[in-house]
């Protein structure tokens, strides 16, 4: 059984946090906004770094040998379509629409 990821969440949120608080000695942020963008960046290095295994379980070698500037290219293609401007800002389809569409 895997562990509970808002365990795992809140054991790199800690160091997060205390991070935080060193880089920000004058207290410009709130406890709360330090708190918040503790939890958002623990919760960016999980996904984060299971994305990366992932991706090397389905391509293997060395990221570098890849074409990263065409990479970089098609990821910014993908957040475009998948963004408010693209697909998101579109109308929501219909369950009838739907089932239509992946016929």
């Amino acid at each position: 059984m895997s562990p509970n990821p808002i365990i795992k969440e809140h054991a790199l949120r800690s160091p997060i946090l205390a991070w935080i608080k060193f880089i920000d000695p004058e207290h410009t942020l709130t406890a709360e906004q330090s708190d918040n963008m503790a939890s958002s960046l623990a919760m960016f290095v999980m996904l984060a770094s299971k994305k990366y295994i992932d991706g090397q379980k389905e391509h293997g070698g060395d990221i570098r040998e890849r074409n990263l500037l065409q990479e970089m290219a098609n990821e910014q293609i993908d957040l475009f379509w998948y963004g408010p401007l693209g697909a998101m800002g579109w109308p929501i389809l219909s369950k009838k629409e739907e089932e239509t569409h992946h016929d």
